[in-house]
């Protein structure tokens, strides 16, 4: 997994030229997007829909589930994500978004959403196979990026990749060596993972990461909404949690005052607390560099405790109880 986690940069590199080339959108008439995918193949959609939340002139939802929203329709840019191909929620999802004339676009390394795409004519790209889903997220993300890149008013998301491929391959020494400090801290612990809401992607990655390479329980929740309810839970000592802050330099001024009471709070709690401060000149840069040492955090907590973070059997076991029903 180390490996695949190092390969990172190559692989944003390479996504991004395989979306860029292979799929050209017609935009004209669309009116809202809608990407659908779960798990490792979901969360790049989840993290792309925080980063052009700013600037994208459609609405862009998020579908993790066997049904669709109401409002897809012939306006609707439906991309659906499925590193097999053979997803069944999000093959559910695609094929009710054709029923309501939706323009799909798959992306995936084969499988039935390949084939589906094929005989319906719909674009897709080809994200290589034989990976654990969660180690194709570059590619994933990537591509998801170039088509968005295409949308009006977009940033050059090109150059800004490029960047960050850049910034990731000069400071993969010093992300892994991070890394591995703050897996010490995490081992043996429950992570709790706070960021401001804009950032909310970059941590659920990092949850999921822990969960599926490190077999450990892990929750997040953002700011300012946590300060409404979370934060109240505050009131017992426990050793037993650790508590990571995601940070960019880039959070609202209004929130920087809600981040140091959370701070003051939970150290009066638990002495498991630290910050992980991003390195880049954009967003993009930021929560790629994030994301980076993240997943090395979770690989290097799995060595820690002696577990395997490829396998993932329980998630199998599930898949063959639901195909014999």
């Amino acid at each position: 997994m180390i490996k695949l986690i190092e390969n990172f940069p190559s692989n944003l590199s390479e996504g991004f030229d395989i979306a860029h080339s292979l799929v050209k959108i017609n935009l004209s008439g669309i009116t809202n997007v809608v990407i659908s995918g779960l798990g490792g193949s979901g969360i790049g959609g989840s993290i792309l829909s925080n980063l052009v939340l700013s600037h994208c002139k459609y609405p862009v939802t998020i579908n993790k589930s066997y049904k669709i929203p109401g409002f897809v329709n012939s306006g609707t840019l439906f991309i659906a994500c499925s590193y097999s191909g053979n997803t069944e929620e999000t093959m559910s999802a695609v094929n009710q978004a054709f029923d309501k004339n939706a323009r799909v676009i798959g992306v995936t390394s084969g499988g039935e959403l390949q084939a589906f795409c094929e005989s319906n004519s719909f674009p897709y790209t080809i994200v290589p196979g034989g990976l654990p889903p969660r180690a194709a997220f570059g590619y994933a993300f990537s591509q998801l990026l170039g088509i968005v890149a295409q949308f009006e008013g977009s940033p050059n998301y090109l150059e800004q990749l490029k960047g960050a491929v850049s910034l990731l391959n000069q400071e993969q020494t010093n992300i892994k060596n991070e890394a591995i400090k703050i897996a010490e801290v995490l081992h043996e612990t429950t992570p709790i993972i706070y960021c401001e809401d804009s950032l909310e992607g970059v941590a659920v990655r990092f949850r999921q990461q822990i969960n599926e390479n490190a077999k450990m329980l892990c929750w997040h929740h953002v700011l300012p909404e946590m300060n409404h309810n979370e934060i109240v839970g505050w009131v017992n000592e426990s050793h037993n949690h650790s508590v990571v802050f995601l940070k960019t330099s880039d959070e609202l001024k209004s929130n920087l005052p809600r981040f140091d009471y959370v701070e003051e709070i939970v150290n009066k709690y638990t002495t498991s607390v630290l910050t992980i401060n991003a390195k880049g000149v954009n967003p993009l840069e930021k929560w790629l560099y994030l994301i980076h040492l993240t997943d090395f955090v979770s690989v290097y907590l799995s060595d820690l405790s002696g577990v395997d973070p490829v396998e993932v059997d329980v998630i199998e076991n599930l898949k063959k109880r639901l195909k014999a029903i």
